[in-house]
């Protein structure tokens, strides 16, 4: 992508490359924004004091009407919402129909992100609403009947009115595509329908005029959001990275590896939750049956927890999120898709109760505890025998983290490879951007897709089933 690229450091505001700086602002503080009193007194009340990196270099980009991409862990929505609200605020057009559009790959980041941007568009007279799938229909239609000034949807929903014709949205002007990455993830096991939420996107974009102003956020930059980024922003767009925008684990996050087999999971899971009693923890787990066994033995030990993930109703997972939020629940028992995009700072310790079958999952998960700059966390992943085939990205991980690698770790690695040359490795491998999953054998790279009956064992169907809804979407 050619066009300006700006760079935020996380300690500092910066040109990376050779732009003329003095045609951008840098907003150091919020009276400097121009950021009306009410809004500023709102932020105050919810400790939000000074802009973030993003922030200060995002805000004056995006007034300015700039196509914009943004690759940042945390900060984003703000990021957005903020000048989304005050152009609105500046313009104080009064149609009837959507003015901004804000998509999310996911139900609980749809009411995240409503949460933040409703009340500071209700302060200025603008009305915010959600849309996404598990409610009705037919009271999604009528709020557009209604009128709703600010849409935040999964793009699922949105797609099926604009089929039924139920939503006009000729008056927009500001698309937002939140957490792009995940947009394109979200089927990733899916060999017939694998572009995630990809054809949603374009069938809503069609319906846009061309004139809007678009902004995309991603928390990481692979290849496959570069092309979705070049097709809706086209070439001439401003680039904002915080940080590095290669996938990279948190160096505040302390990371530990624990050596199981699956009956000393559980044990073990309990004595390290008795070292965050007063605090936070979020456990994953990679299928849904297995979240609501380990909540259910947590709780029998007396340690409440609630478990989270797509077979739950709407209302019982914004209750259990809920609870979560405001420390009635200590423990949350999560898939990766149902936890992707929570913002929640006060999650001290992350448990890998599952090893991912991803290592962007894995970096994804431990980011959920250290959110923000001066926070830190732990991890705990445990580790049976059946997971050694992913030691060597864990170490890729920490390498590339500058972290120290365990000693452990390094032996496992070793032993693991020098016992696998006659004999298939339980290794499972994803080509990142065409989404084809192959199995393959250790050493050799050949395809063997024999071996997928020995990696899920007992659970074939649920490797069959994932060749034909998508293994995990929640």
């Amino acid at each position: 992508m050619t066009g300006r690229f700006l760079y935020a450091a996380i300690l500092q505001c910066a040109a990376k490359v050779g732009i003329n700086w003095s045609e951008y602002r840098v907003y150091n503080d919020f009276v400097e924004a121009g950021i009306p009193e009410k809004l500023v007194g709102y932020l105050a009340k919810q400790n939000i004091t000074k802009p973030t990196p993003i922030q200060a270099v995002g805000w004056p980009v995006v007034m300015e009407g700039k196509n914009v991409v943004g690759v940042a862990e945390t900060g984003k929505t703000l990021s957005f919402g903020l000048p989304l609200v005050l152009k609105l605020e500046k313009s104080r057009e009064r149609v009837a129909k959507p003015q901004a559009i804000v998509l999310t790959p996911t139900r609980e980041l749809c009411q995240q992100v409503a949460s933040v941007i409703g009340p500071m568009a209700a302060s200025c007279g603008f009305i915010t609403d959600m849309f996404y799938g598990g409610t009705s229909v037919m009271m999604d239609k009528r709020k557009f009947e209604m009128g709703v000034d600010i849409v935040v949807a999964c793009p699922g929903r949105i797609a099926q009115l604009i089929s039924e014709g139920s939503c006009d949205l000729s008056k927009v002007k500001m698309l937002i595509v939140d957490e792009a990455d995940r947009m394109l993830d979200m089927v990733r096991f899916d060999v017939g329908m694998n572009k995630g939420f990809k054809p949603q996107l374009d069938e809503i974009n069609e319906k846009l005029p061309e004139s809007k102003q678009t902004i995309m956020w991603s928390a990481t930059w692979p290849k496959d959001v570069r092309h979705l980024a070049e097709e809706y922003l086209g070439r001439d767009t401003t680039r904002i990275v915080v940080g590095s925008d290669e996938l990279m684990a948190n160096k505040r996050v302390n990371q530990n590896f624990h050596f199981v087999s699956n009956e000393e999971k559980m044990k073990l899971l309990i004595d390290k939750l008795k070292l965050y009693k007063e605090e936070k923890s979020i456990i994953f787990c990679n299928a849904k049956k297995q979240c609501d066994e380990v909540a259910y033995e947590l709780n029998v030990k007396g340690i409440k927890s609630q478990a989270i993930h797509g077979d739950l109703s709407q209302a019982k997972r914004q209750t259990t999120l809920e609870g979560f939020r405001k420390n009635s629940l200590q423990v949350l028992v999560a898939t990766d898709i149902a936890a992707r995009g929570l913002d929640i700072p006060s999650i001290k310790a992350v448990f890998n109760y599952d090893m991912p079958l991803f290592v962007d999952n894995y970096i994804h998960r431990i980011g959920r505890t250290a959110r923000g700059t001066d926070r830190t966390g732990d991890s705990h992943t445990f580790i049976t025998q059946k997971d050694y085939g992913m030691i060597k990205d864990l170490i890729n991980v920490l390498q590339e983290g500058g972290i120290e690698v365990p000693k452990e770790l390094r032996e496992k690695a070793l032993n693991s490879m020098s016992s696998s040359s006659n004999r298939l490795f339980k290794v499972f491998n994803i080509d990142r951007y065409n989404r084809k999953p192959t199995f393959t054998q250790s050493g050799f790279g050949r395809s063997n897709q024999g071996s997928a009956s020995k990696y899920f064992g007992s659970n074939r169907g649920s490797y069959e089933r994932a060749q034909t809804t998508g293994f995990g979407r929640n």
